[in-house]
């Protein structure tokens, strides 16, 4: 799922777009996720470099698991005293799907240390455009064993 965010946003505003959005994907109800995806943020940012954040939080339930990709050219004001976002990779899983968490997280490290990454983030025209830009990045692939 790709959302391309027109203007500038709170994190409560992003927040709730993400839940209503992610929400029925995932198997739980939008204000369940909304208040995980809050407290998250609140517990620990999850701005992981200037203009980047990875919200990521694990929900009750068996066997779900969703990504959504987030871009804001304004920027979503997610954590005090730092810059704006506006490049978002949400995720959201069960706890028995922590080892496809952790690889998409690996996956996501991976493709947004690409030299040039922000720049096609940002110059990206369409939301098929920005969801090209991450599944066909060129990163190490891990094979099950």
């Amino acid at each position: 799922m790709v959302l391309d965010i027109d203007g500038a946003m709170t994190s409560d505003e992003f927040f709730d777009l993400v839940a209503s959005a992610l929400a029925p994907r995932v198997g739980v109800s939008p204000p369940a996720l909304l208040e995980a995806l809050r407290v998250r943020e609140r517990e620990s940012s999850t701005v992981r470099a200037p203009g980047l954040a990875i919200p990521h939080v694990v929900i009750e339930g068996e066997g779900a698991f969703g990504i959504l990709l987030a871009r804001s050219r304004e920027g979503i004001a997610l954590s005090e005293g730092k810059s704006p976002v506006h490049i978002a990779f949400v995720l959201v899983g069960t706890g028995d799907e922590r080892s496809l968490h952790l690889w998409a997280l690996s996956a996501i490290a991976q493709v947004v240390s690409s030299a040039d990454f922000e720049e096609r983030w940002m110059a990206a025209t369409t939301e098929q455009a920005l969801r090209d830009l991450v599944l066909l990045a060129e990163r190490r692939r891990v094979r099950d064993r």
